[in-house]
């Protein structure tokens, strides 16, 4: 299925023709972000979050277009991921990183950086460990619970820009480290080695700079990993 949000509704359409096959409308607001959960034990390529200028998050059962948990959030959301474990991760434009479980209705706020709004996150595979991009473009790699514990902090001497896209890339157990692809909205992308052991003497360390001019178009820029390992990137239009 391809999914797309048209004003207050998210079009499912079939992937080979695109012939529109079901509307959700279940939203009174213009939709601002639309993610699918395609990695969960649980999901399994059928949830779907959808999120509105009403502050409304609706997770929606993609086969039947039946609607699975509501959350109303009291900041204005600003990013969502699916996470490995049928959670969904928001970050919102005070810092904050809200951990909902649709099976529950429950969530968890946890304050990262204050005041400063995320706008970006990638939950990592362990479900514990979290990249998170923010307005100012500082990037963190932190754990949540117990605390709010910052790992390593990729943070550049770069101009400021915030980060857009942030994509693991799955590793095998026996590698050191995860590769981790970050696209600013200045059209810098860079891929960071992230050691899974966190310590001072193995640090994170940039690996690729993808650079296609010096003129930078500030967005829309995105980027994504292929299942083969290779980063597809949308640039300068």
């Amino acid at each position: 299925m391809f999914l797309y949000a048209q004003g207050t509704s998210v079009v499912c359409c079939n992937h080979d023709t695109l012939a529109i096959e079901r509307r959700f409308a279940r939203h009174s607001e213009e939709i601002q972000l639309l993610a699918v959960d395609n990695h969960s034990d649980i999901g399994a390529g059928r949830l779907v979050v959808s999120y509105d200028a009403g502050q409304t998050a609706i997770v929606w059962d993609l086969l039947t277009g039946d609607e699975i948990a509501r959350f109303a959030s009291y900041e204005h959301i600003t990013c969502a991921a699916w996470m490995r474990d049928g959670n969904v991760a928001f970050g919102n434009t005070q810092g904050n990183v809200i951990l909902f479980e649709p099976t529950t209705s429950e969530h968890l706020s946890t304050r990262t950086l204050d005041q400063i709004p995320v706008t970006a996150i990638s939950p990592h595979a362990d479900c514990r460990t979290f990249a998170i991009g923010y307005q100012n473009g500082s990037l963190l790699i932190a754990t949540l619970q117990p605390r709010f514990t910052i790992l390593h902090n990729l943070t550049t001497s770069r101009g400021p820009s915030p980060i857009v896209t942030l994509s693991w890339h799955a590793s095998s157990a026996r590698a050191k480290s995860d590769m981790l692809a970050v696209q600013t909205n200045d059209g810098d992308l860079r891929v960071w080695s992230v050691p899974k052991s966190y310590s001072n003497d193995d640090p994170a360390k940039v690996v690729r700079i993808l650079k296609r001019t010096e003129n930078y178009v500030v967005g829309p820029n995105w980027a994504a990993w292929s299942k083969n390992g290779r980063i597809i990137q949308y640039s300068e239009g």
